[in-house]
């Protein structure tokens, strides 16, 4: 599972392995004993190196006895012990490096591996725990003093930041935590029956977890008091349910194998999610963490996410755009849809409170195989449950989003000419779909028009043909008026830097209008292009390289044969989508320092958001008072912008593993659709 992507990537290889352990970029794989002899006499230890998606040549090691535990080690290391021996063996690769003799060995050990790559093995019998590393033997520590009897013992999933191990006495109803760091042992009885079945318990932090198939439960247990500060319950107390706990990416999972429910915990904050609306009559197991579905069947998946705020990790995969690192060039409906589009028949669309209240992930759609050059859109359609996501070529796709929980797949979406859909937008109430893509091999830009009324697929209208500029060959500058009546686009071949504009009054025959330069001549670079909902007023943001200056201009669009700029504003350094609120007075863009800003339209700046937030994606809410903004880094953040005010932060959503490319407010339900490099996101509020 490929966790930094949420899609699964396999790399076969036939190892005939009983036990699969992956260690760094190398998998190692005990192999089975091909017969009762070979069982006796040991077995073999493969490990095949995973490089850049590539499985290396395959290294063997002979044991001379079965192995009966094996754990990760440092650097792509493992760990093994064999059976009636009293030393622990550390493999890399295809040779044996170490030999540890572990004192006090009695019977069968369990290894796991501890912070720092430390690893602990315990003798189940004497309940003799000891600590190791590359060096050797660093701690050994003697249970056997606390607790009345040693049978039936659980070695569980130690903290990555606290150091602590958490071993579980089933019988005696007993946790026990052990410092690797320091030695130091504390023993807690648990408030549970003597009928509970108490699985393999995991340390996150100063909390353990442990979990009761026997009353359906997991126990949170503060290790440093050794009370057990709440009991989350996910089944009935009826001797059916498979409880498991783990982490992945910062997050403590919960997971009722057997059954519909499932926990998370970010940061002390516990919810209980339902996966499925009813329980099935077989349901799958998971063992391994969050799974990630796009089909449309509807098996358990505790890929429900609450709002949660993971501590921040540098990404790399896309630099903020500035003034020499433009931004991804664009093609979507900017700002909001006219008002009218903005409810329907069920009312107007929930919008996050000030409070930002509960945001909930309900599915991460993958929506291409592979990391494209271009970026990834996504638009709702204002009229109906359905939803449209690209990236790159064959990408475009329409979903079916009735239960957004489960998407269901509908209709392939492209540009006529078969090239890489690149960019899509909704317009004239849902009425129309523009589709940009880029014809390959070339910088020359498609612009098709569907009718995209009813329930069936969208009917191509119309498609034209665009010279764009040939340094942004990749993906078109553009934008679509949301009356449907207007497309602007950045063009002008080898020169580049000149927005023209389309009259699309007609669909069916779009028909060249005119065109747009700045005061200094041509707009060299075009940044963005939004339009206002009320459909009279367009914002270009260009580059002079003349000046080293970037420029903000709005124009009159009320006319789209005679457009006319009323005003331009040199801008900062930095770079931020223009998105105008969806009454049409507020424009967030470009600030006079590096920030992104709130600017009145027609006059100057409300409020700028904290330098820091490099916006490269941005989202009014139906009402405005909440902007959604995405980060370079993956972060999505929610803003508190009602009445026009200086924007307050509200909340920190997940972070994505790359860059948001796109963020986008249902008009009709207020969900929010997050697009980094391959998935989107789809966010419910309250």
């Amino acid at each position: 599972m490929d966790d930094a992507q949420e899609r699964f990537r396999v790399n076969s290889r036939p190892v005939g392995a009983e036990l699969l352990v992956v260690s760094g970029s190398t998998v190692y794989g005990v192999e089975r004993p091909r017969n009762s002899r070979a069982a006796s006499t040991g077995v073999d230890v493969v490990s095949s190196p995973v490089v850049d998606d590539t499985v290396e040549e395959s290294s063997k090691v002979h044991l001379d006895a079965p192995v009966v535990a094996a754990t990760a080690g440092k650097k792509g290391s493992l760990w093994v012990a064999q059976a009636s021996s009293a030393t622990l063996l550390r493999i890399d690769g295809g040779r044996v490096v170490q030999h540890v003799r572990v004192k006090g060995v009695e019977g069968s050990l369990q290894l796991t591996t501890a912070a720092r790559t430390a690893v602990v093995a315990l003798d189940t019998q004497s309940l003799r725990l000891t600590v190791l590393d590359a060096a050797g033997v660093r701690r050994t520590v003697s249970l056997a003093d606390r607790v009345e009897t040693a049978s039936d013992v659980g070695l569980g999933v130690p903290s990555a930041s606290s150091a602590l191990v958490p071993l579980v006495l089933r019988q005696a109803r007993v946790l026990a935590v052990v410092d690797t760091g320091t030695g130091a042992t504390t023993t807690f009885r648990l408030p549970v029956g003597r009928s509970a079945r108490l699985g393999r318990p995991v340390a996150a932090g100063t909390r353990i977890y442990v979990p009761d198939d026997a009353s359906g439960s997991v126990l949170v247990v503060d290790a440093r008091s050794g009370r057990t500060v709440r009991t989350v319950r996910l089944a009935q107390a009826d001797g059916r349910a498979r409880i498991s706990v783990f982490v992945r990416n910062g997050l403590v999972w919960g997971n009722d194998e057997a059954g519909s429910q499932a926990m998370v915990e970010c940061q002390g904050t516990i919810r209980v999610l339902t996966k499925y609306p009813r329980t099935p009559a077989a349901a799958p197991t998971y063992s391994g963490g969050p799974a990630v579905h796009t089909s449309s069947s509807r098996s358990p998946s505790p890929s429900l996410s609450p709002t949660v705020t993971p501590s921040p990790v540098p990404s790399t995969s896309s630099p903020t755009p500035t003034r020499s690192a433009r931004p991804s060039p664009s093609f979507s409906l900017t700002g909001s849809p006219a008002p009218s589009a903005g409810s329907s028949a069920s009312g107007t669309a929930p919008t996050p409170s000030s409070s930002g209240s509960d945001p909930t992930l309900l599915k991460t759609l993958a929506v291409a195989e592979q990391r494209d050059y271009g970026r990834t859109s996504l638009a709702w359609d204002p009229a109906s449950a359905r939803l449209v996501t690209a990236h790159g070529p064959g990408s475009g796709r329409l979903w079916g989003v009735s239960d957004p929980r489960y998407p269901q797949r509908m209709y392939p979406v492209s540009d006529s000419d078969g090239g890489d859909t690149r960019g899509t937008a909704y317009a004239a109430r849902g009425s129309l779909l523009f589709v940009a893509g880029r014809r390959p091999d070339s910088h020359y830009q498609d612009f098709s028009i569907y009718a995209a009324g009813g329930s069936g697929p969208p009917r191509l209208l119309s498609a034209t043909t665009i010279e764009g500029s040939q340094d942004r060959g990749i993906a078109p500058v553009a934008a679509v008026r949301p009356d449907g009546k207007a497309l602007a686009a950045e063009t002008g071949g080898a020169g580049g830097g000149v927005v023209t504009l389309w009259d699309t009054s007609n669909p069916a025959a779009p028909e060249s209008a005119a065109w747009v330069e700045g005061i200094t001549g041509r707009l060299v670079k075009i940044l963005d292009i939004g339009f206002s909902p009320d459909n009279r007023t367009m914002a270009v943001l260009s580059y002079h390289a003349t000046t080293d200056a970037s420029y903000l201009h709005l124009v009159d669009v009320s006319d789209v044969r005679a457009p006319s700029v009323t005003s331009t504003v040199r801008v900062g350094d930095g770079f931020s989508p223009m998105v105008f609120s969806p009454d049409g007075r507020y424009l967030l863009a470009p600030g006079e320092g590096a920030a992104a800003s709130i600017r009145a339209v027609g006059g100057g700046i409300v409020g700028e958001l904290p330098a820091s937030v490099k916006v490269t994606a941005a989202a009014f809410s139906a009402s405005g008072a909440v902007l959604a903004t995405g980060e370079g880094n993956g972060t999505v953040k929610l803003w508190d912008t009602a009445e026009g005010r200086a924007p307050t932060l509200i909340r920190t959503l997940t972070r994505r593993p790359d860059a948001i490319h796109q963020l986008a407010f249902d008009p009709r339900t207020g969900f929010l659709g997050v697009a980094d490099a391959m998935t989107v996101q789809l966010w419910k509020f309250g």
